[in-house]
């Protein structure tokens, strides 16, 4: 006991000889520390703002590549820079992929394709505007505002994300990625992206906030300090407003620590995790008082990114170390699933404490994936449409030619005009599939309950005495928003075959990650010479371009693929294997149950 008094009697003299010293300090010294932490706070915003804007250049830089892969060069050749394109059906080719490239990036505001002409003259093929708006341009319109930018890009054939200029519709950053055709080597055109120069502007300032934010936190932190510090006895006895004050700090910092968008947690030097916000609990799906106190931080990490993140732990708090402060790991959640993120790492200056910001991309990595192969399809089915009606045309244009040269009054025009107009069928069957599968691969894939998806696609059809059956329960998939015209297309199928069918039955089973969804019916099943061609081009009895290749092609965007397993026998049956990553229970279910 009396060790411990004695004990408390040295803390007690060595305390009031601190604040005695650290009154006679200078009080310049708190000018300095203020000058110091603004000044590098307003730095490392402005380091965070430039590079915010540098991530979104080689975002857009990317993307317009990604546009541009889906329109033809070769194409452009059949184009003249007039207004006579308008009739050219290589002109509607060209405006549709513009519009769908607009509709896909909601950061777009113009999408477009330029050309220049031999007096040097930059205009317009087409572009992404409906005729009626205001801001359309008709092809052939002369781009007089073409800046040093534009040039280069037809000059150099290099793909280049500008600065920000202006023009008659405003002020734009703009992509521009030069078309090269494919036999000379000769850029034909330049593909353009335009978003507008204030996102860019708005998103570099909403970066910098977050830090802003803390250096103002850190300076008030040190005001604070001083004036306790330097407290005398008739200070002493205004403490209480600014322990007031100190709260107050104290209670924003809390607000911005848990109302910020990302997962956000404090971690000790041992690795656990001392202070979590409701974001974190959420992503990682275990309660806040599961995770403070208890949980590492390497619980969630996936095995094969733990040994490089552990380094950067140590080497963060070791002097003289180096670790990165931003960089991306695979995420483990509390089931099992798999989250693609960034992590934002800091530590806390004077501690061995580190605060980290998770930033979840896994949607963003899903959705520029599903565009990718969504480019991929669109320019394979554009081009087995355009096959089609090529060969078409050709054929009708031959007996129309062999029905005018035939004009007399006995002659046997009767047969090749009947023949046209079997080949017109022909064309009319290739442009409704079409019509029909147009938004293919266009909007972002989503979410969608299996059960409901399923009787929507089946509601319009004639279905008669047929018995629909799905006992998918509370299943989701993550495909194309046309998920309802494949599930249609399987039933329109068995509704089509002869021969009687009584039911028709979607069912689903869980192998190991892969979901296995089932689609089967009583009828007639598919002859074994027939099941090769069905998501084959030209299979028998389909048309030119049977239906199933649509809906394999929509499957596919985000990797469910399907084949059919039945029997001659034993009826239909079309099995869709779709991976772990794009299926779930539906968020309202007991997310701890086995899936």
């Amino acid at each position: 006991m009396e060790e411990e008094q004695g004990s408390g009697a040295v803390v007690g003299r060595f305390r009031g000889r601190l604040q005695k010293g650290l009154a006679r300090l200078p009080a310049s010294w708190l000018t300095i520390a203020l000058v110091l932490v603004i000044v590098g706070g307003g730095l490392f915003a402005t380091w965070t703002a430039f590079n915010t804007a540098d991530e979104m250049r080689r975002t857009l830089l990317e993307g317009g590549r990604y546009a541009a892969t889906g329109i033809g060069a070769d194409d452009l050749r059949h184009l003249n820079g007039s207004i006579d394109d308008l009739n050219s059906p290589y002109y509607a080719d060209l405006k549709a992929q513009l519009m769908e490239v607009r509709g896909v990036d909601p950061h777009c505001r113009f999408a477009y394709v330029m050309g220049r002409r031999d007096d040097g003259m930059v205009f317009f093929y087409a572009d992404s505007e409906p005729p009626g708006s205001e801001d359309y341009s008709p092809p052939g319109q002369d781009y007089e505002e073409a800046t040093a930018w534009t040039l280069r890009a037809f000059e150099t054939g290099t793909a280049i994300t500008t600065d920000a200029d202006t023009d008659r519709w405003g002020t734009w950053i703009s992509v521009l990625v030069p078309l090269v055709e494919t036999e000379s080597g000769r850029v034909v055109g330049v593909f353009g992206m335009d978003i507008a120069a204030g996102d860019r502007f708005g998103r570099m300032v909403s970066s910098a906030i977050p830090s802003i934010l803390v250096a103002l936190l850190i300076a008030a932190l040190l005001v604070v300090f001083s004036v306790y510090s330097r407290a005398s006895e008739e200070e002493r006895r205004r403490l209480e407003a600014s322990e007031t004050a100190l709260r107050e700090s104290e209670a924003l910092y809390r607000t911005i620590f848990e109302n910020t968008a990302n997962a956000t947690f404090i971690i000790e030097e041992d690795t656990t995790i001392s202070l979590a916000n409701t974001r974190m609990a959420e992503l990682s799906m275990y309660e806040r008082e599961e995770i403070e106190g208890r949980l590492s931080w390497t619980v969630f990490v996936h095995p094969d990114d733990l040994p490089r993140m552990i380094e950067y732990h140590r080497a963060r708090r070791t002097p003289g170390g180096s670790a990165p402060g931003r960089y991306r790991f695979r995420f483990i959640r509390r089931n099992g699933e798999v989250r693609q993120v960034y992590v934002y790492v800091g530590l806390i200056p004077g501690t061995k404490k580190s605060i980290a910001s998770i930033y979840d991309v896994t949607d963003r990595i899903r959705a520029e994936e599903a565009l990718r192969r969504a480019n991929r399809k669109v320019v394979y089915l554009s081009q087995l449409t355009k096959t089609e009606l090529a060969n078409r045309l050709f054929v009708l244009h031959g007996y129309l030619e062999l029905a005018r040269m035939e004009v007399a009054p006995d002659s046997p025009l009767a047969v090749p005009l009947a023949r046209s107009v079997e080949t017109a069928n022909g064309m009319n069957a290739v442009l409704a599939l079409t019509r029909d599968y147009g938004d293919l691969g266009v909007r972002p894939p989503t979410w969608q309950n299996v059960n409901l998806t399923f009787l929507l696609g089946i509601s319009h059809l004639p279905m008669g005495g047929v018995r629909p059956e799905c006992d998918t329960g509370d299943l989701e998939v993550y495909a194309d928003p046309l998920l309802e015209r494949a599930f249609q297309e399987l039933v329109h199928g068995s509704l089509a075959r002869k021969g009687p069918v009584t039911w028709v039955r979607l069912s689903a089973r869980v192998e190991g990650e892969r979901l296995l969804l089932v689609y089967e019916d009583d009828g007639p099943g598919i002859p074994e010479d027939e099941k090769e061609g069905l998501f084959s081009p030209g299979a028998r009895g389909e048309g030119p371009v049977p239906r199933l290749v649509f809906v394999r092609e929509l499957l596919d965007i985000t990797g469910i693929r399907i084949r059919e397993t039945g029997t001659p026998s034993g009826g239909a049956r079309f099995e869709m294997e779709v991976p772990r990553e794009s299926w779930r229970r539906a968020p309202a279910a007991d997310e701890g149950q086995d899936d």
